[in-house]
């Protein structure tokens, strides 16, 4: 299943949302649960 999540922030506060979604990865260890599958490349 599709995951997503969308942070919006103020003009030129990148530094704030991009402090946000690591922490937010940090917190649930979204990259442990959700490794990426993809299989692609040359075949």
């Amino acid at each position: 299943m599709p995951i997503g999540m969308q942070l919006i922030g103020n003009y030129f506060d990148e530094e704030k949302i991009l402090n946000a979604a690591y922490t937010y990865e940090k917190a649930t260890n979204f990259r442990e649960k959700y490794k990426p599958t993809f299989k692609g490349g040359n075949a």
